[in-house]
Order: structure tokens, then sequence, then C-alpha cells
């Protein structure tokens, strides 16, 4: 069941339908709505804690309504919000180094398939890339709200920081690396046609690479993670303590992508996994079993709708329910 809507603030895309840029749709329903206030086991809030954080008057309310019923809020912004409300589970889309996660349920981003890509023959030199934005390291506002969120993990909580030092290394190491650079993350409506020509190149590398580096962002989450794996591709995530969501399955996910420290060789550590697969036959395999991970587990509406067919305890279970307010 959810909240009742405040039609000043804006509509999650699960409640509305209507979603943003490069994603699927949503299939509705994802969730049973109760008959009554009284039958729901929780409250679904329908408004983002970003779009809600400064309505004292609605924050007011929902801390009301939480004395009665308990809450699942989405804070899904990059800089999370970080709500304190009471009897509530948050929704986020990454988790900080060193955060609790007590009242948390990490879900994915939803982007849009790229599994129409084609398969990638195996060579023996696997190409790598990475298609994006490197922030300015320095920018005032990201540095101080980094350090804000992260204040014992200066180098792994700062996105900035963690692709500057990722990409450089991969530059250096990595023969042919493929880094096509975005100026600027470029999410402004009046460059419409701009984001159209970059998403192509950005697809059309993806096509072209075995590999994709993919960093976190400002928060401890990639969108490029989901989509190299929708395509199939090998996402190589340099360790800033992701963790990834998950409902029920087991480890698997960690032999599907390459993992290094920041500092690593990125090279030996690139050459070390490609020489277990070793022929086009295991590496169509991994490539379908990637393809399979995501389909069955990280694809959007059926990862919600997973977790919004949890009977309740496995729903507190999950979420490291104790009673109180967010941290």
């Amino acid at each position: 069941m959810t909240a009742e809507v405040n039609s000043d603030i804006p509509t999650l895309g699960l409640v509305s339908g209507i979603t943003t840029r490069f994603q699927q749709l949503i299939v509705k329903p994802v969730y049973n709505e109760s008959r009554s206030f009284n039958s729901a086991n929780a409250i679904l809030v329908p408004h983002d804690a970003y779009d809600f954080v400064n309505n004292k008057e609605y924050t007011k309310y929902l801390a009301g309504l939480s004395k009665h019923k308990m809450l699942i809020i989405f804070d899904t912004g990059d800089f999370p919000q970080k709500i304190k409300i009471p009897n509530s589970v948050a929704l986020r889309v990454a988790i900080n180094p060193g955060e609790s996660m007590k009242n948390k349920v990490v879900i994915p981003y939803n982007v849009m398939s790229l599994n129409f890509l084609p398969l990638r023959k195996y060579d023996l030199k696997p190409s790598a890339g990475f298609v994006g934005h490197l922030p300015n390291i320095f920018a005032p506002i990201r540095l101080l709200k980094s350090l804000k969120q992260n204040p014992f993990n200066p180098i792994i909580g700062n996105g900035s920081l963690v692709r500057k030092i990722a990409v450089t290394n991969c530059l250096a190491r990595v023969d042919d690396f493929v880094l096509i650079k975005r100026n600027s993350p470029n999410t402004a409506v009046r460059n419409q046609q701009l984001r159209i020509v970059e998403r192509d190149e950005y697809i059309n590398t993806i096509s072209e690479i075995d590999i994709g580096l993919a960093p976190r962002g400002d928060a401890n989450q990639s969108l490029r993670f989901y989509e190299l794996l929708s395509a199939g591709r090998i996402p190589m995530i340099p360790n800033s303590k992701m963790i990834y969501p998950k409902i029920i399955y087991n480890d698997e996910i960690q032999n599907l992508l390459i993992s290094f420290n920041l500092f690593n060789d990125t090279s030996k550590v690139i050459d070390t996994y490609w020489q277990k697969i070793g022929n086009n036959k295991i590496y169509e395999r991994i490539q379908n079993q990637i393809r399979m991970f995501f389909d069955n587990h990280l694809q959007y509406n059926i990862f919600m709708r997973k977790l919004f067919e949890l009977n309740y305890t496995d729903f507190l279970k999950l979420s490291n329910f104790t009673q109180g307010k967010n941290e």
C-alpha cells in the first residue's frame, strides 16, 4: 500500500510508471496494494527522499505515519538524504564505505538492457575501455559532499578520485585501453540531441570491448555496471567496498566481474582473468552466463517484483531491520 501522493512532489516511477532517459519501462504492478491501511504490512512512500527532504510538512506527516506502520522509503540519489524517520527502511542504489546496513536494502539502477548487442569473439588480448564523465576531483561542492558522507574514507569514498585513479591506472598499464572522456555528465534537458549522440557512441563502444571499467560515481555504484552485465560484457570494478543488490543468490556475482585494488597492476589483473577463459567456447558461455545473471537477478522489474513478493519476516531480515530511526 502506498502513502497518499503529494501532488507537489515528483512521483516514483515505480508508482507512476513514468521513467527517465535510457530506462526500461516499469511493469505494473510490481507490488501488491492492500485493500486497507490496517491490513498493510508496510507503507510504500511514493516519492524519493531527494524530492521531499526539504518539505517539512510532508516529512512530519511521514514521521507520524511511521508510528502506525513501517515505511519503505526510496532514497536513491547519488548523495542520499538519509531521512531519519523511525520505523522505516530505505531502498538505496548504493551504500557508502563503512556505512551501516541497518534498515536498508540495496536495489539496482533501472537501466535499459543492452542484450541486443552481439556476443564478442575470443581473442588472445581482450579489449578494455571506459566511456564517461571524469569529474574535477577538486570541485568544491562535490568534494565537500564526499567528505561529509565518507569522512573516514577520503579516497574510496570520493567517486571523482576513484574514477581518476582507476582510469589513469588503466591508461598507463593496459594496452590499447579505450577512453572516451566526457566533459560533463550531460544531464540537462537542453542537451537532448547531444545526449542521443553520446549514448550511441557509448553503446557502440560497449559493443566493441570485452571488459568495461565500471568505477563508482558520486554514489558507490555505477549504471554502467548493470549495462555491461546486460550486454554480457565483463565489468572491471576498482575496490570501493561496493555492496551489490541481493535478494536470494550465492556469491556467483564475484565470478562474473574483475575486481582490483586501485593501485594494482591492472594489466596483470586482466591477464590473470583472461587466461582462465582460454577459448571462444568458454568465453561464449561466460557471456551468456553474465547476461542470464542480470536478467534473473538485477534487471529492475524482476528485482523489485522479488523484493515486494517477500513475506514480511523475510523483508525485515533482508533489510537488517531494527526498530528506530534510519542511520
